[in-house]
């Protein structure tokens, strides 16, 4: 998934297998699904509300 307008910073959000695309495009990656390579999880979801908390979270550390 990509989102972005016309002049904001590009973002991609995926798994680990997803970071090369986002590094040879340029843009912010935020992982969001499994397989997670550079992060040991283990209570973290971004489902409900708090997993909204936590992902906004990592929105705002990713700018």
């Amino acid at each position: 998934m990509r989102a972005g307008s016309a002049g904001s910073t590009d973002q991609q959000y995926g798994s680990s297998n997803d970071r090369e695309v986002a590094l040879t495009k340029d843009c912010q990656f935020i992982l969001t699904s499994f397989p997670m390579n550079e992060r040991l999880v283990f209570n973290r979801t971004y489902a409900g509300y708090r997993g909204s908390l936590t992902f906004t979270e990592d929105l705002y550390d990713n700018l």
